[in-house]
């Protein structure tokens, strides 16, 4: 890496997005012709011009409402110093970073349109730039909600002040997902008179600790929460309203057919999820059985 390095990255939120900059020439930042791009996004890891600012604000014009783009420049001779340019869908901001030592750690701090916490390692080494999610938790970038919208149609979305990447499939849910916590509250009552087949539904529940932690309802009442892995792909596409799912209870042992020295019961859901192009409303009930 130069002692100078500048990162760019475009999202768009569909591929039609890039037949805008046809008309927009910007050979003369080394940027290949944007129009001919079939990809959701646009990256330049590693590159040396300085005119960021300039740049960012270009794009910003092209892509409208339809589009963000993040970029960085950091000169590793001033202590080092990240100057910060973004733009998601409402106006581009700034923000520098300052990275310096007391002895004891490195430390940042930032100034202008955003704000940090003192933290280890240096953005252009620390934050990858393709990693959009990522890029914006290192500095804790705050979003509007116009923003917000925009950044959800280009797949990332923010949860209890953390960005997340929407995963593009989620063939990677397990079969079978275990439930946590099954022994809380009054739980044991619900899941005694629960039923193999029985349909559940999910509630956001997060907290200081599991910001993507979802709680399982049946019709009588909470069973438990989803284990961290399976909240973490499900939560972000609940929160942009395109996740359309069923879940059922698939296995079961109950608190009476457990041993004396059991404190929880084992409840696990099957998941049959898919990626909705349109809204989802979120699911706040399921339908009754009889018991």
């Amino acid at each position: 890496m130069s002692q100078v390095n500048t990162r760019l990255h475009i999202r768009v939120a569909s591929y039609d997005v890039w037949k805008r900059f046809k008309k927009q020439d910007l050979s003369e930042y080394g940027i290949e012709d944007l129009s001919e791009i079939d990809a959701d996004s646009y990256v330049i890891d590693e590159s040396s011009f300085y005119d960021i600012e300039d740049i960012v604000r270009i794009i910003s014009k092209v892509l409208g409402k339809d589009g963000i783009v993040i970029a960085d420049l950091t000169d590793l001779n001033i202590d080092p110093f990240t100057e910060c340019y973004f733009y998601l869908g409402e106006r581009v901001r700034k923000t520098s970073l300052f990275y310096f030592y007391l002895g004891k750690r490195v430390r940042k701090a930032s100034f202008s349109e955003g704000y940090s916490k003192p933290d280890l390692g240096c953005m252009a080494y620390e934050a990858d730039i393709e990693n959009i999610d990522k890029w914006l938790n290192y500095a804790k970038f705050q979003t509007s909600e116009q923003e917000q919208q925009v950044m959800a149609a280009c797949g990332i979305v923010e949860i209890n002040g953390n960005y997340k990447e929407i995963k593009k499939n989620i063939t990677d849910l397990p079969s079978i997902a275990y439930l946590r916590e099954t022994s809380m509250n009054n739980r044991a009552e619900v899941i005694e008179k629960s039923l193999i087949g029985e349909e559940v539904y999910f509630v956001e529940a997060a907290d200081e600790y599991d910001p993507f932690r979802l709680e399982v309802f049946s019709e009588l009442g909470s069973l438990g929460y989803l284990d961290s892995y399976t909240g973490e792909t499900i939560m972000p596409l609940m929160k942009s309203k395109r996740l359309d799912y069923t879940a059922r209870i698939t296995e079961l042992v109950k608190p009476s057919e457990r041993n004396k020295h059991a404190k929880s019961s084992i409840v696990g859901i099957s998941i049959d999820a898919k990626i909705c192009g349109n809204p989802v409303p979120p699911k706040t009930s399921v339908p009754h059985i009889e018991r």
